[in-house]
């Protein structure tokens, strides 16, 4: 579908969000506040969050940080896949737990690094799989 402009009033809505996010995060986002802003957009209209990154100290390394804690914020469900451990974890109701495969939610937001490895992007097709496993099962129960 490409790029959407958002409007003045959905941009001044994620700043908002990112400086609340930024409470949490404690960086510097006065330099990506176009980008940081659009990204609540994708956050606001997802259902739930599902990242692929590093999680150190319940915070998300680099700029996937910034929607996963947008997310959090939010209290919507996130999912977060950390390439170092090989582990997926969940944070309901800002508490981070180790989890399972996820399964996506009919309106998910698909974010993460730029540094995708092996691990990361075998752990996307795992989710995927499982996600078409279930849906596939559900209709085959009368």
């Amino acid at each position: 579908m490409g790029n959407i402009e958002i409007s003045e009033e959905e941009f001044e809505e994620g700043k908002q969000r990112v400086l609340k996010a930024n409470e949490t995060l404690n960086r510097k986002p006065n330099s990506y506040m176009d980008l940081l802003a659009r990204n609540w957009m994708q956050v606001k209209n997802a259902d739930a969050i599902f990242a692929i990154g590093h999680l150190s100290k319940g915070i998300v390394n680099g700029g996937t940080g910034w929607a996963v804690q947008m997310a959090i914020d939010a209290g919507k469900p996130v999912y977060v896949f950390d390439q170092e451990r090989n582990q997926w974890y969940k944070n309901i109701n800002g508490v981070w737990s180790e989890s399972d495969v996820p399964t996506l939610t009919p309106n998910f937001a698909g974010i993460g690094t730029r540094q995708l490895n092996d691990l990361g992007k075998e752990a996307i097709r795992e989710v995927y799989r499982k996600t078409f496993e279930e849906q596939s099962n559900s209709q085959q129960t009368p």
